[in-house]
């Protein structure tokens, strides 16, 4: 069996552990809009009886788990060196970069003005407190996502990983001389 370089090992464990995460968190989202948790919220009670939001919940749901499924299967198929694998892990990365930025603006224009309302009216300083926590929370996913897109495109662009993709491994080197 060729052997998988570490770096491309590495990273295809953690999209499999990123993409039963990425699962659990898609069916979360809508169990989770649908099925009140907790103490009663007029933030998200009010949000989750607008049709835009309950579609753009399910929508985002379903394309996550198809992201998810592209990074899993993405993953497993770098660890095999199936040459299609490393083109699934570079579309994944384009995609999520690009869903990260759509779920971005689109959670900043209309979630964040809708909680915020409905926070203000109750509340104020907590209604200040949230958009400054939900703004703080998307910046530090985004670096985090793009740390990790990027270390995907980096590594998976590398010399010695397109080499193992293609079947082309570096000679072995001789065995070591015995010590007596």
């Amino acid at each position: 069996m060729p052997r998988v370089p570490t770096s491309i090992k590495v990273l295809s464990i953690i999209g499999i552990v990123l993409s039963a995460l990425g699962f659990c968190g898609s069916v979360w989202s809508v169990f989770n809009t649908f099925v009140p948790i907790g103490p009663p919220n007029p933030a998200l009670e009010d949000l989750n009886h607008q049709t835009p939001y309950i579609l753009y919940i399910i929508a985002g749901a379903v394309v996550s788990l198809l992201f998810n499924l592209l990074l899993l299967a993405s993953s497993i198929g770098s660890l095999r060196l199936y040459r299609w694998a490393r083109y699934g892990m570079m579309a994944y990365a384009i995609l999520a970069l690009l869903e990260l930025f759509t779920n971005g603006i689109i959670n900043l224009i209309f979630v964040l003005p809708q909680t915020e309302h409905a926070f203000d009216q109750g509340n104020p300083q907590m209604a200040t407190t949230f958009k400054l926590f939900t703004i703080g929370a998307f910046v530090i996913a985004l670096l985090l996502a793009l740390v990790w897109l990027l270390l995907v495109f980096i590594f998976f662009n590398r010399k010695i990983a397109r080499d193992a993709f293609n079947g082309v491994f570096p000679p072995e080197p001789p065995p070591a001389p015995p010590i007596f």
